[in-house]
């Protein structure tokens, strides 16, 4: 039998895309943003929508460059996550001080995370201020072959992350739990099993 539940909530019943996250530029650093809502858009061309706080960084900097780049995460980067998701990269250089590696996709010259199991380029379409939707359009993508091969290779152990709401992440099957992080996690133990 099924309850009311707080309308607030109701977006997590349809919420399935992965993880991702979404680096764009600043003036002097490149930053990243844990982003819980996206889909694609279209095939031709290949469009992505994402949800983005207005006020937030990563906002501003697609409006000022309309350049951004997607990571699907993995479960070796949910500590990274969760120190990303708790400070603005408005202030603060948050890939030099988590040290997160990182090159630059070929054509758009974004962040793609080495130990993202999949990243792509966008370039803005459209921004949205009333509804915070970013529209963008995929102009360069990578896998991980051992992962992805025209689709998630599930059978062979991996599964993308997806933020289930407040400290909760779906790995699979589990529900893996990590509150927001202050300081920068050391990662070098976390990125060697991806």
């Amino acid at each position: 039998m099924k309850t009311a539940i707080d309308v607030q909530l109701a977006t997590r019943l349809i919420n399935s895309g992965p993880l991702l996250l979404v680096g764009t530029r600043c003036a002097d650093w490149f930053s990243m943003a844990p982003i819980a809502w996206s889909m694609p858009g279209s095939k031709k061309p290949p469009t992505i929508f994402l949800t983005v706080g207005t006020h937030h960084a990563t906002w501003d900097n697609m409006v000022k460059k309309g350049v951004f780049s997607c990571n699907v995460v993995s479960p070796s980067l949910i500590r990274a996550v969760a120190f990303l998701g708790a400070h603005s990269g408005k202030n603060m250089d948050k890939m030099t001080a988590l040290g997160l590696p990182y090159s630059l996709g070929p054509l758009l010259e974004m962040p793609l995370l080495n130990d993202a199991p999949a990243a792509f380029e966008c370039e803005v379409l459209t921004l949205d201020p009333k509804t915070s939707l970013v529209q963008g359009v995929i102009v360069s993508a990578f896998a991980d072959s051992r992962w992805f091969q025209e689709r998630w290779l599930v059978e062979r152990g991996f599964a993308p992350v997806h933020h289930l709401g407040g400290d909760a992440y779906q790995v699979g099957a589990e529900v893996v739990r990590q509150p927001l992080l202050q300081d920068p996690p050391d990662l070098r133990e976390d990125l060697s099993v991806s």
